[in-house]
């Protein structure tokens, strides 16, 4: 779920590349296919919740992190 005010994207410019960048990192790490696209899924998803690019703070890494736990914890079933 968007941490937004109405839990729309605030601004979706730079999604897809976060999205990108974390999935090859992951996985050039040695992250499965699905760990990979679970946070990658949580990198894009924040990167929307904010105005501008944010920078990576420790506080947004952990708002990743949270992110990422929802993500994968629907599971295949997408629920």
């Amino acid at each position: 779920t968007l941490r937004t005010p109405d839990g729309a994207p605030v601004n979706p410019t730079g999604a897809g590349n976060a999205y990108a960048g974390a999935y090859v990192a992951c996985r050039a790490s040695g992250s499965s296919a699905e760990e990979a696209a679970t946070l990658a899924n949580a990198v894009g998803a924040v990167v929307c919740e904010c105005e501008n690019l944010p920078e990576w703070t420790w506080g947004v890494l952990e708002r990743v992190a949270e992110a990422a736990r929802e993500i994968g914890g629907r599971g295949a079933s997408g629920g």
